[in-house]
C-alpha cells in the first residue's frame, strides 16, 4: 500500500497528495488547481 501526504499549495491554498517517499527530497510537484511547480520548502502544510 502506497502512503501519501497531503500538501498545501502556497499559491491558490490547493490541498493535493504526493507519495510520502518523495518527501525530504526538496522536490517539484505539480498543484493540479493552479497549474504551478511547488517545492517542498513552499508548502504552506504537509499533513
Amino acid at each position: 500500500m502506497v502512503q501519501i501526504a497531503w500538501l498545501r499549495c502556497p499559491d491558490c491554498d490547493g490541498k493535493f497528495y504526493v507519495e510520502k517517499p518523495q518527501l525530504g527530497k526538496d522536490a517539484n510537484w505539480f498543484c493540479p488547481f493552479c497549474k504551478r511547480t511547488v517545492k517542498e520548502s513552499e508548502v504552506n502544510e504537509i499533513v
